[in-house]
């Protein structure tokens, strides 16, 4: 629903040295753990601080971070995964939601299990875990990060999203705001961004909430008039500039041709299409067929990728380095797709009869991707390593 959100891993200014990086990640044993929550948290009470026996760490940078029977792991580069929580132990328990603070020093996720899910944020370097002082509800929230002491909690009450923020230093937190229905929702540079089709325009409008002044900033329409057969879950650049965005209106208009496009968010107007038609096939798009975009950490390049259909495949923004990916693995939502850090690889998280398997492919490479980790999910690089 959330996506979290993007991100990246090795820093290296030659292929060949990020090769050799991305070889020695291969090399990573894993081991699986399980563990349950029993924390109740009240909205209007400062919840208590959890404080297990931290786990020993090869160091304090750690490269991804995944979520495994309802606990939190952590790994680096040519090192043993490590798991990072250290919850009581239960079964049916699972992690919902995992999102990175931009300085990598802290993780927000959601776990549920027996009653209602609760929240926690994690130190990745001790292991010191808090129970966020925000309402607990049915359905599962999502998490973004203002900056690196504020985190924002995203939940669904009644129909809408609720959207809260605390200081993870104070544990002061406060209802933000609320969006009405459940929309995909993006944070990007400080803001919150989601999308609502205009009752008067019908198109579908891109709205960015500024979370530091605490209002509603600039809207810009990313479709045409009308609805779209496609389900698309777009994308916004990391510096909060550009939009990408597809549709196929089932009354075409004169101005935006079907398809997918790149689209200035201070100026809609300025727009390019990518993944044209000579490319990739629009028709090979369905309906009802997820199709999720998520643009490269320098916001100069896009990935596309769906649940059944077409892809991987890549795009830059000026449409001129299109480049498809092996082996195919579907997708069907931004959480499912994680950046390094600098942008050399990609990761496709896809699941299936109750199991996980991450693939990792270099970026404009025709090199078949490789298979990073089974039985684990919301695998995300953190910002910085």
């Amino acid at each position: 629903m959330f996506r979290n959100f993007s991100l990246t891993l090795f820093h290296c200014a030659r292929r060949v040295r990020g090769a050799a990086i991305f070889s020695l990640l291969m090399v990573l044993a894993l081991s699986a753990c399980g563990q349950t929550p029993t924390a109740a948290q009240t909205p209007t009470v400062k919840p208590p601080t959890l404080t297990p026996t931290p786990t020993p760490k090869p160091a304090n940078a750690f490269t991804y971070a995944f979520a495994r029977d309802g606990q939190v792991w952590v790994a680096q580069a040519g090192k043993a995964a490590a798991q990072l929580s250290q919850l009581p132990d239960s079964s049916g328990t699972s992690i919902t939601s995992l999102a990175w603070s931009p300085d990598s020093k802290h993780l927000a996720f959601e776990r549920k299990g027996a009653g209602n899910p609760v929240d926690y944020v994690i130190d990745t370097s001790t292991g010191a875990l808090s129970v966020l002082n925000v309402p607990s509800t049915q359905q599962p929230a999502t998490f973004g990060w203002a900056d690196n002491k504020t985190v924002l909690v995203f939940k669904q009450v009644d129909g809408n999203t609720n959207v809260w923020k605390e200081d993870i230093t104070s544990n002061a937190s406060s209802q933000l705001t609320q969006i009405t229905g459940t929309p995909e929702i993006e944070v990007r540079a400080g803001s919150i961004y989601y999308a609502m089709k205009d009752s008067n325009t019908n198109q579908l409008m891109l709205h960015q909430y500024d979370v530091a002044v605490g209002t509603e900033g600039s809207s810009a329409a990313i479709t045409p008039a009308g609805t779209s057969t496609l389900t698309v879950n777009w994308d916004v650049s990391p510096d909060g500039s550009h939009v990408v965005m597809g549709f196929n209106m089932t009354t075409p208009d004169t101005t935006w041709d079907n398809g997918f496009w790149y689209i200035n968010f201070n100026s809609n107007s300025d727009r390019t299409q990518i993944f044209v038609d000579s490319e990739i096939p629009f028709s090979s798009f369905k309906a009802g067929n997820p199709i999720t975009l998520s643009f490269s950490p320098d916001g100069q390049t896009v990935v596309l990728d769906t649940q059944n259909g077409p892809g991987p495949v890549s795009d830059d923004v000026a449409d001129t380095t299109f480049q498809t990916y092996t082996p195919a693995v579907g997708i069907s939502s931004p959480s499912d797709i994680s950046w390094a850090p600098n942008g050399v690889s990609f990761a496709l998280t896809s699941s299936s009869n109750n199991s996980t398997q991450t693939t990792i492919y270099t970026l404009n490479s025709q090199a078949t991707g490789t298979s990073f980790i089974s039985n684990a999910s919301l695998l995300t690089w953190a910002p910085q390593s």
